[in-house]
């Protein structure tokens, strides 16, 4: 093309480079300076950072679905806290039976607490015995796990609340015979959870101390 002027034109094809390719060859063509050069960088990384698009997660679309577990494998998460029903439940029964306030019906309700406290500790108990059968690894870590094993006095617990309701329960609607039994299983319930205060508590504290492996480096 003519020029016009004195100023120049480029014909298309003439070489003449373009905007990206000045700038990232740091050639500059005749009249634009490293100024302006700069402003149209900017301007592409600002065009860049617009356009980007982020990536879409279908992550959830993939998540895998729940397994269903048989009543065996969950008896192996079946641990002595369960116990802890059965001592509050034994422990309501016997608050029922010593209510100063008494009216019609209250030696009943307890009754059929104390009943039924009997029937969940067996059942508590098959359990335990069924989880230990079915997986015998879990006998000693129930006793060596501390998050488990503190849980082992609600067991002893269970026992007191039992033997403390059937004198306030039993004893009046039975022989004497069983005040003799419970003079029996008294002592030897203190005899048994004496032992185990003393024994698991060793264990803990100084054959199985409470460190963590992250700490004992430290």
């Amino acid at each position: 093309m003519a020029a016009q002027g004195g100023i120049g034109y480029p014909q298309p094809g003439s070489g003449y480079p373009s905007r990206t390719n000045s700038a990232a060859s740091g050639n500059y063509p005749a009249g634009l300076s490293r100024t302006n050069t700069s402003g149209m960088r900017k301007q592409d990384d600002l065009e860049s950072v617009f356009s980007y698009e982020k990536p879409h997660h279908d992550d959830h679309h993939h998540a895998p679905e729940p397994t269903s577990l048989t009543i065996g494998q969950r008896l192996e998460h079946f641990t002595f806290a369960w116990y802890a029903s059965t001592m509050s439940t034994g422990g309501v029964a016997f608050v029922l039976s010593v209510v100063p306030n008494r009216f019609d019906g209250l030696t009943g309700l307890g009754t059929t607490m104390f009943v039924f406290n009997l029937f969940l500790f067996t059942a508590i108990t098959a359990a335990m015995c069924l989880r230990f059968y079915l997986h015998p690894h879990t006998f000693k870590l129930a006793f060596s796990n501390p998050h488990e094993g503190f849980f082992i006095a609600t067991f002893w617990l269970s026992l007191a609340t039992m033997i403390t309701n059937t004198t306030a329960y039993g004893v009046p609607k039975s022989g004497p015979w069983i005040v003799g039994a419970l003079r029996v299983s008294f002592w030897i319930y203190t005899v048994l959870a004496t032992l185990h205060a003393i024994i698991y508590y060793h264990i803990l504290f100084v054959v199985k101390k409470l460190v963590s492996p992250l700490h004992k480096n430290q």
